[in-house]
């Protein structure tokens, strides 16, 4: 029997297809609050089920997921159709918003309030 230990991280599932300054502005939030991130390219198809299931692969029950600029935070222990967080239109936000939403899903990892 092989047992295999995943590194303590948030898993953030992200499109193949996602503009890279978005998805760099969510790391820069997490990495902020110094909160180890996973990242995996994927063709994601519906955001709120894959960030439901990077969050049910998490050690720390946190997922997100990025698609077409629509951003989900997810807890394994919400309901599946339930996240945390979901939002659109991230490319009409700014550096510092888009940051923030990374900021939350680390701060939910560590129990504080959010931005």
């Amino acid at each position: 029997m092989t047992i295999v230990l995943m590194k303590p991280a948030i898993h953030f599932y992200v499109d193949q297809f996602q503009d890279t300054s978005i998805t760099n502005q969510i790391l820069f939030g997490i990495e902020e609050e110094g909160i180890p991130v996973q990242i995996t390219d994927m063709d994601v198809e519906n955001v709120i089920h894959a960030a439901y299931t990077a969050a049910t692969i998490s050690p720390l029950l946190v997922g997100v997921a990025l698609k077409d600029n629509q951003f989900v935070i997810h807890y394994r222990n919400l309901q599946p159709e339930q996240p945390l967080f979901y939002e659109q239109m991230l490319q009409n936000k700014c550096a510092y918003q888009v940051r923030d939403f990374g900021a939350n899903a680390a701060r939910l990892v560590k129990g504080i309030p959010f931005k």
